[in-house]
């Protein structure tokens, strides 16, 4: 699997971070791969924390200056989340 883009982004002080995570699938991996590496792999209350796997054919990513990005394939794409750790 390769992932495209993982990030999260802090909407305001003292808040935790939200944001995405695409990955392409490649030959032979299923959506369990991405759950099993991703979701179900146990981490610490610090680190980033994936939820809420769909797999698409189509997404089209915004980028800060306004251009779009289109990614096509096996994508599963996922909500990411960190907690605040100041």
């Amino acid at each position: 699997m390769k992932e495209l883009f993982n990030y999260c982004v802090q909407h305001r002080k003292y808040a935790d971070s939200y944001g995405e995570c695409l990955v392409e699938l490649e030959d032979g991996e299923t959506l369990k791969n991405v759950i099993d590496k991703y979701i179900e792999e146990p981490h610490d209350w610090y680190e980033r924390v994936y939820s809420n796997a769909k797999e698409l054919e189509k997404y089209d990513e915004k980028l800060w200056n306004g251009k779009i990005v289109h990614h096509t394939g096996r994508l599963v794409l996922m909500k990411t989340e960190q907690a605040y750790s100041d």
